[in-house]
Protein backbone atom coordinates (compact mmCIF):
# COMPACT_ATOMS: atom_id res chain seq x y z
CA UNK A 1 0.00 0.00 0.00
CA UNK A 2 1.13 3.60 -0.37
CA UNK A 3 0.29 7.27 -0.13
CA UNK A 4 1.97 10.56 -0.90
CA UNK A 5 5.22 10.92 0.98
CA UNK A 6 4.26 14.44 2.02
CA UNK A 7 1.10 13.19 3.74
CA UNK A 8 2.93 10.71 5.98
CA UNK A 9 6.08 12.46 7.17
CA UNK A 10 6.36 10.04 10.09
CA UNK A 11 6.15 6.70 8.32
CA UNK A 12 9.90 6.25 7.82
CA UNK A 13 10.56 7.53 11.32
CA UNK A 14 8.06 5.11 12.78
CA UNK A 15 9.65 1.98 11.32
CA UNK A 16 13.06 3.29 12.44
CA UNK A 17 11.78 3.44 16.02
CA UNK A 18 11.28 7.20 16.28
CA UNK A 19 8.29 8.66 18.13
CA UNK A 20 5.53 9.36 15.59
CA UNK A 21 2.04 10.63 16.26
CA UNK A 22 -0.68 8.04 15.67
CA UNK A 23 -2.64 10.45 13.47
CA UNK A 24 0.33 10.72 11.08
CA UNK A 25 1.02 7.00 11.03
CA UNK A 26 -2.60 6.09 10.23
CA UNK A 27 -2.33 7.90 6.88
CA UNK A 28 -0.15 5.00 5.71
CA UNK A 29 -3.15 2.70 5.44
CA UNK A 30 -6.06 5.16 5.44
CA UNK A 31 -5.03 7.07 2.30
CA UNK A 32 -4.37 4.27 -0.15
CA UNK A 33 -6.25 3.86 -3.42
CA UNK A 34 -8.06 0.85 -2.00
CA UNK A 35 -8.93 2.55 1.30
CA UNK A 36 -12.64 2.87 0.58
CA UNK A 37 -14.34 0.46 2.96
CA UNK A 38 -13.19 -0.48 6.44
CA UNK A 39 -10.79 -3.24 5.32
CA UNK A 40 -7.71 -1.02 5.57
CA UNK A 41 -8.58 -0.08 9.14
CA UNK A 42 -8.52 -3.62 10.48
CA UNK A 43 -5.83 -4.02 13.18
CA UNK A 44 -3.47 -6.10 11.04
CA UNK A 45 -2.08 -3.11 9.14
CA UNK A 46 -1.15 -1.09 12.20
CA UNK A 47 0.21 -4.23 13.86
CA UNK A 48 2.42 -4.86 10.83
CA UNK A 49 3.96 -1.37 10.87
CA UNK A 50 4.51 -1.40 14.60
CA UNK A 51 5.99 -4.91 14.51
CA UNK A 52 8.55 -3.77 11.93
CA UNK A 53 9.27 -0.82 14.21
CA UNK A 54 9.88 -3.15 17.15
CA UNK A 55 12.17 -5.37 15.10
CA UNK A 56 14.15 -2.41 13.79
CA UNK A 57 14.76 -1.12 17.29
CA UNK A 58 16.94 -4.19 17.86
CA UNK A 59 19.26 -3.47 14.95
CA UNK A 60 21.95 -0.91 14.28
CA UNK A 61 21.57 1.69 11.55
CA UNK A 62 21.90 0.13 8.12
CA UNK A 63 20.56 -3.24 9.22
CA UNK A 64 16.90 -2.33 9.59
CA UNK A 65 13.95 -3.57 7.56
CA UNK A 66 12.70 -1.16 4.89
CA UNK A 67 9.01 -0.75 4.17
CA UNK A 68 8.16 0.37 0.64
CA UNK A 69 4.72 1.79 -0.09
CA UNK A 70 3.50 0.33 -3.36
CA UNK A 71 0.30 2.25 -4.11
CA UNK A 72 0.33 5.32 -6.39
CA UNK A 73 0.31 8.70 -4.55
CA UNK A 74 -3.43 9.39 -4.56
CA UNK A 75 -4.68 12.58 -2.93
CA UNK A 76 -8.17 11.78 -1.63
CA UNK A 77 -8.87 15.47 -0.98
CA UNK A 78 -9.09 15.96 -4.74
CA UNK A 79 -11.19 12.89 -5.59
CA UNK A 80 -14.72 13.92 -6.45
CA UNK A 81 -15.98 11.15 -8.75
CA UNK A 82 -15.64 7.47 -9.54
CA UNK A 83 -13.94 8.41 -12.80
CA UNK A 84 -11.20 10.30 -10.97
CA UNK A 85 -10.69 7.35 -8.62
CA UNK A 86 -10.62 4.90 -11.53
CA UNK A 87 -7.59 6.62 -13.03
CA UNK A 88 -5.63 5.90 -9.86
CA UNK A 89 -6.97 2.37 -9.55
CA UNK A 90 -5.81 1.53 -13.06
CA UNK A 91 -2.21 2.45 -12.29
CA UNK A 92 -1.92 0.48 -9.03
CA UNK A 93 -0.10 -2.59 -10.34
CA UNK A 94 2.10 -0.69 -12.78
CA UNK A 95 3.15 1.74 -10.06
CA UNK A 96 4.02 -1.15 -7.73
CA UNK A 97 6.23 -2.64 -10.46
CA UNK A 98 8.01 0.70 -10.88
CA UNK A 99 8.68 0.90 -7.14
CA UNK A 100 10.04 -2.65 -7.08
CA UNK A 101 12.24 -2.05 -10.10
CA UNK A 102 13.61 1.24 -8.74
CA UNK A 103 14.01 0.39 -5.05
CA UNK A 104 14.71 -3.35 -5.16
CA UNK A 105 15.87 -4.79 -8.47
CA UNK A 106 18.10 -1.87 -9.53
CA UNK A 107 19.84 -2.12 -6.15
CA UNK A 108 20.17 -5.90 -6.37
CA UNK A 109 18.01 -6.42 -3.31
CA UNK A 110 15.19 -8.80 -2.47
CA UNK A 111 11.69 -7.98 -1.23
CA UNK A 112 8.78 -9.64 0.48
CA UNK A 113 5.68 -8.40 -1.36
CA UNK A 114 2.53 -8.28 0.75
CA UNK A 115 -0.48 -7.80 -1.48
CA UNK A 116 -3.95 -9.14 -2.08
CA UNK A 117 -4.16 -12.32 -4.16
CA UNK A 118 -5.52 -10.46 -7.18
CA UNK A 119 -2.21 -8.60 -7.51
CA UNK A 120 -0.09 -11.74 -7.20
CA UNK A 121 -1.69 -13.99 -9.83
CA UNK A 122 0.33 -14.47 -12.99
CA UNK A 123 -2.64 -13.93 -15.30
CA UNK A 124 -5.90 -12.20 -14.49
CA UNK A 125 -9.18 -14.08 -14.81
CA UNK A 126 -11.00 -10.81 -15.49
CA UNK A 127 -9.19 -10.58 -18.85
CA UNK A 128 -9.78 -14.29 -19.52
CA UNK A 129 -6.06 -14.88 -18.85
CA UNK A 130 -5.02 -12.72 -21.80
CA UNK A 131 -2.30 -10.09 -21.42
CA UNK A 132 -3.82 -6.94 -19.95
CA UNK A 133 -2.10 -3.58 -19.59
CA UNK A 134 -4.02 -3.17 -16.32
CA UNK A 135 -3.18 -6.72 -15.27
CA UNK A 136 -1.55 -7.99 -12.09
CA UNK A 137 1.88 -6.84 -10.99
CA UNK A 138 3.40 -10.34 -11.15
CA UNK A 139 2.47 -10.55 -14.83
CA UNK A 140 4.31 -7.28 -15.52
CA UNK A 141 7.29 -8.24 -13.38
CA UNK A 142 7.72 -11.15 -15.78
CA UNK A 143 8.86 -8.60 -18.40
CA UNK A 144 11.88 -7.68 -16.28
CA UNK A 145 14.81 -10.10 -16.77
CA UNK A 146 16.17 -9.46 -13.27
CA UNK A 147 12.85 -10.28 -11.60
CA UNK A 148 12.23 -13.75 -10.21
CA UNK A 149 8.95 -14.08 -8.30
CA UNK A 150 7.90 -16.87 -5.96
CA UNK A 151 4.21 -16.35 -5.22
CA UNK A 152 2.23 -17.93 -2.36
CA UNK A 153 -1.53 -18.43 -2.21
CA UNK A 154 -2.83 -18.09 1.36
CA UNK A 155 -6.01 -20.17 1.47
CA UNK A 156 -8.81 -19.51 3.96
CA UNK A 157 -11.94 -20.57 2.08
CA UNK A 158 -11.38 -23.51 -0.30
CA UNK A 159 -12.51 -27.03 0.58
CA UNK A 160 -9.06 -28.44 -0.20
CA UNK A 161 -9.77 -32.13 0.68
CA UNK A 162 -12.19 -32.18 -2.27
CA UNK A 163 -9.27 -31.37 -4.55
CA UNK A 164 -6.71 -33.54 -2.77
CA UNK A 165 -8.02 -35.91 -0.04
CA UNK A 166 -4.82 -36.16 2.02
CA UNK A 167 -5.12 -32.46 2.94
CA UNK A 168 -7.57 -33.56 5.64
CA UNK A 169 -4.63 -35.05 7.59
CA UNK A 170 -2.40 -31.99 7.30
CA UNK A 171 -1.28 -30.04 10.33
CA UNK A 172 -1.25 -26.27 10.07
CA UNK A 173 0.66 -24.25 9.18
CA UNK A 174 2.14 -25.93 6.13
CA UNK A 175 3.77 -24.61 2.97
CA UNK A 176 3.33 -26.84 -0.10
CA UNK A 177 4.48 -26.47 -3.70
CA UNK A 178 1.67 -26.62 -6.25
CA UNK A 179 3.65 -28.07 -9.14
CA UNK A 180 2.95 -31.76 -9.75
CA UNK A 181 0.10 -32.06 -7.22
CA UNK A 182 -3.68 -32.46 -7.48
CA UNK A 183 -3.97 -29.05 -5.86
CA UNK A 184 -1.82 -27.55 -8.57
CA UNK A 185 -3.72 -29.29 -11.36
CA UNK A 186 -7.06 -27.90 -10.16
CA UNK A 187 -8.62 -24.93 -11.93
CA UNK A 188 -7.67 -21.57 -10.45
CA UNK A 189 -11.37 -20.68 -10.23
CA UNK A 190 -11.90 -23.53 -7.76
CA UNK A 191 -9.88 -21.39 -5.36
CA UNK A 192 -10.94 -17.92 -6.45
CA UNK A 193 -14.64 -18.75 -6.47
CA UNK A 194 -14.47 -19.95 -2.87
CA UNK A 195 -12.99 -16.72 -1.56
CA UNK A 196 -14.17 -14.05 -3.96
CA UNK A 197 -16.98 -15.40 -6.16
CA UNK A 198 -17.17 -14.90 -9.91
CA UNK A 199 -16.78 -11.61 -11.73
CA UNK A 200 -17.50 -10.76 -15.38
CA UNK A 201 -14.62 -11.14 -17.82
CA UNK A 202 -13.73 -8.60 -20.46
CA UNK A 203 -11.52 -8.33 -23.52
CA UNK A 204 -10.46 -5.39 -25.66
CA UNK A 205 -11.94 -5.85 -29.14
CA UNK A 206 -11.25 -3.12 -31.71
CA UNK A 207 -10.40 -0.73 -28.92
CA UNK A 208 -13.63 -1.43 -27.07
CA UNK A 209 -13.91 -3.20 -23.72
CA UNK A 210 -16.30 -6.07 -24.38
CA UNK A 211 -17.76 -8.58 -21.94
CA UNK A 212 -16.85 -12.20 -22.73
CA UNK A 213 -19.72 -14.75 -22.77
CA UNK A 214 -19.37 -17.37 -20.05
CA UNK A 215 -19.18 -20.24 -22.54
CA UNK A 216 -15.94 -18.67 -23.82
CA UNK A 217 -14.28 -18.47 -20.42
CA UNK A 218 -10.92 -20.19 -20.31
CA UNK A 219 -9.54 -22.29 -17.49
CA UNK A 220 -6.05 -22.14 -16.01
CA UNK A 221 -4.29 -24.53 -13.65
CA UNK A 222 -3.50 -23.24 -10.22
CA UNK A 223 0.18 -24.24 -10.57
CA UNK A 224 0.41 -21.73 -13.43
CA UNK A 225 -0.94 -18.97 -11.23
CA UNK A 226 0.93 -19.49 -7.94
CA UNK A 227 4.02 -21.39 -6.88
CA UNK A 228 2.95 -22.56 -3.44
CA UNK A 229 0.08 -22.87 -0.98
CA UNK A 230 0.23 -21.68 2.62
CA UNK A 231 -2.19 -23.96 4.48
CA UNK A 232 -3.56 -22.49 7.71
CA UNK A 233 -6.26 -25.05 8.42
CA UNK A 234 -9.81 -25.82 7.23
CA UNK A 235 -12.18 -22.90 6.52
CA UNK A 236 -14.23 -23.71 9.61
CA UNK A 237 -11.28 -22.74 11.81
CA UNK A 238 -10.65 -19.36 10.18
CA UNK A 239 -11.34 -16.20 12.16
CA UNK A 240 -11.30 -12.57 11.10
CA UNK A 241 -10.28 -9.44 12.95
CA UNK A 242 -12.94 -6.80 13.48
CA UNK A 243 -12.92 -3.05 13.26
CA UNK A 244 -12.03 -1.33 16.52
CA UNK A 245 -15.14 0.12 18.22
CA UNK A 246 -13.12 3.29 18.89
CA UNK A 247 -13.49 4.44 15.26
CA UNK A 248 -17.26 4.67 15.72
CA UNK A 249 -16.73 7.58 18.13
CA UNK A 250 -14.40 9.34 15.68
CA UNK A 251 -16.80 11.60 13.79
CA UNK A 252 -14.17 12.80 11.32
CA UNK A 253 -13.21 9.22 10.46
CA UNK A 254 -16.84 8.16 10.00
CA UNK A 255 -17.54 11.10 7.70
CA UNK A 256 -14.56 10.27 5.50
CA UNK A 257 -15.19 6.52 5.45
CA UNK A 258 -18.93 6.77 4.71
CA UNK A 259 -18.25 9.44 2.07
CA UNK A 260 -15.79 7.24 0.18
CA UNK A 261 -18.11 4.26 0.33
CA UNK A 262 -20.99 6.34 -1.01
CA UNK A 263 -18.79 7.71 -3.80
CA UNK A 264 -18.28 4.26 -5.33
CA UNK A 265 -21.76 2.95 -4.48
CA UNK A 266 -20.56 0.60 -1.75
CA UNK A 267 -23.29 -0.20 0.80
CA UNK A 268 -22.84 1.66 4.08
CA UNK A 269 -25.46 -0.16 6.13
CA UNK A 270 -22.99 -2.71 7.48
CA UNK A 271 -20.71 -0.06 8.99
CA UNK A 272 -23.63 1.98 10.29
CA UNK A 273 -25.24 -1.05 11.89
CA UNK A 274 -21.96 -2.14 13.44
CA UNK A 275 -21.41 1.28 15.00
CA UNK A 276 -25.04 1.52 16.05
CA UNK A 277 -24.51 -1.65 18.06
CA UNK A 278 -21.54 -0.13 19.86
CA UNK A 279 -22.67 2.04 22.79
CA UNK A 280 -21.19 5.52 22.47
CA UNK A 281 -19.64 5.29 25.91
CA UNK A 282 -17.97 2.01 25.03
CA UNK A 283 -16.57 3.43 21.81
CA UNK A 284 -15.26 6.56 23.51
CA UNK A 285 -13.59 4.61 26.31
CA UNK A 286 -12.12 1.82 24.19
CA UNK A 287 -8.80 3.66 24.16
CA UNK A 288 -8.99 3.68 27.95
CA UNK A 289 -8.13 -0.01 27.86
CA UNK A 290 -4.78 0.99 26.38
CA UNK A 291 -3.87 2.48 29.75
CA UNK A 292 -4.82 -0.68 31.61
CA UNK A 293 -3.05 -2.91 29.14
CA UNK A 294 0.05 -0.76 29.22
CA UNK A 295 0.01 -0.95 32.99
CA UNK A 296 -0.16 -4.72 32.99
CA UNK A 297 2.60 -5.07 30.42
CA UNK A 298 4.97 -2.65 32.09
CA UNK A 299 4.34 -3.63 35.72
CA UNK A 300 7.02 -1.22 36.93
CA UNK A 301 7.23 0.65 40.24
CA UNK A 302 6.37 3.93 38.51
CA UNK A 303 3.13 2.62 37.10
CA UNK A 304 1.24 5.87 37.58
CA UNK A 305 3.60 7.61 35.17
CA UNK A 306 2.99 4.89 32.57
CA UNK A 307 -0.77 5.26 32.95
CA UNK A 308 -0.63 9.05 32.65
CA UNK A 309 1.56 8.84 29.54
CA UNK A 310 -0.68 6.28 27.87
CA UNK A 311 -3.79 8.29 28.74
CA UNK A 312 -2.31 11.47 27.29
CA UNK A 313 -1.28 9.62 24.14
CA UNK A 314 -4.84 8.50 23.51
CA UNK A 315 -6.44 11.70 24.87
CA UNK A 316 -9.09 9.64 26.57
CA UNK A 317 -9.84 8.16 29.99
CA UNK A 318 -8.07 9.99 32.83
CA UNK A 319 -5.61 7.94 34.79
CA UNK A 320 -7.81 8.20 37.87
CA UNK A 321 -10.24 5.76 36.28
CA UNK A 322 -7.64 3.00 36.29
CA UNK A 323 -7.84 0.83 39.40
CA UNK A 324 -4.70 -0.95 40.49
CA UNK A 325 -3.10 -2.28 43.63
CA UNK A 326 0.38 -2.92 44.94
CA UNK A 327 1.45 -6.53 44.92
CA UNK A 328 4.96 -7.94 44.72
CA UNK A 329 8.27 -6.17 44.76
CA UNK A 330 8.32 -6.36 40.97
CA UNK A 331 5.83 -3.49 40.88
CA UNK A 332 2.14 -2.71 40.92
CA UNK A 333 -0.41 -4.71 38.95
CA UNK A 334 -3.98 -4.12 37.93
CA UNK A 335 -6.84 -5.71 39.79
CA UNK A 336 -8.80 -5.82 36.56
CA UNK A 337 -8.31 -8.71 34.18
CA UNK A 338 -7.10 -7.41 30.81
CA UNK A 339 -6.39 -9.49 27.70
CA UNK A 340 -2.89 -10.18 26.38
CA UNK A 341 -1.69 -7.41 24.07
CA UNK A 342 1.34 -6.79 21.83
CA UNK A 343 4.21 -5.28 23.80
CA UNK A 344 4.68 -2.51 21.23
CA UNK A 345 1.54 -0.79 22.57
CA UNK A 346 3.63 0.28 25.53
CA UNK A 347 6.73 1.15 23.57
CA UNK A 348 6.25 4.61 22.19
CA UNK A 349 9.35 6.66 22.82
CA UNK A 350 7.58 8.94 25.28
CA UNK A 351 6.11 6.02 27.25
CA UNK A 352 9.37 4.11 27.27
CA UNK A 353 11.18 7.20 28.49
CA UNK A 354 8.94 7.33 31.54
CA UNK A 355 8.75 3.72 32.68
CA UNK A 356 8.11 1.18 29.98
Amino acid sequence: MGVRKRTIPGRDGSVRGEDVRDAELRQTWRNTVGSIGVGCDLPIYEEFIRTVREVNMRFRAGQSVRVLLGDPPIDWDNIRSVQELQKWAEMRDRHAVEVIQREVLSKQRRALMIYGDGHLVRKSARSNYERDDLGPMVDHLGDIPEASVFSIWVDTATDLPKLQPDVASWKAPRLVLFRGTHLGAADFMDYWRACCGEQPRFAIRNGIRTEIPKDQWRSRRMENQFDALLYLGPPSTMTQTRLSPAVCADDAYMQVRLGRMALVGQPTEGLKNYCAGVPRKVAETTAHHFSKICARICARPHLESCIRTASRAKRRAPAAQVTYTKSTSSGERLKDSVPPWPRWLCRSTSTRRNVC
